[in-house]
């Protein structure tokens, strides 16, 4: 997911800087898109990476609610903005 498109798909204003709001709006937009039948939570084939599931669900329950799916989006930006800046350029999220 981290390529040169997929930050011109989440920078929304253009400007070449992610702030964590156009990253989680990027991520809530991908948790609808694979929440198939809209009830709020991912199973593991709607997550479809069964590799990473055991990272989201926190809980242990067999499902990913958008809460857990935040936490994880949000560690992770901050994970990418070495910098502290509370942004991201391309260089950090490629990286």
């Amino acid at each position: 997911f981290r390529s040169q498109t997929t930050f011109t798909k989440m920078d929304a204003d253009g400007n070449n800087y992610l702030t964590e709001e156009e990253y989680l709006a990027f991520w809530n937009g991908y948790f609808d898109s694979r929440d198939a039948n809209q009830d709020g939570a991912l199973t593991g084939k709607e997550h479809g990476h069964a590799g990473s599931f055991k990272d989201f669900d926190a809980d242990g329950d067999g499902t990913i609610t958008r809460a857990e799916d935040v936490r994880v989006r949000e560690e992770d930006f901050q994970d990418l903005d070495s910098d502290g800046d509370g942004s991201l350029t391309q260089a950090e999220f490629v990286r």
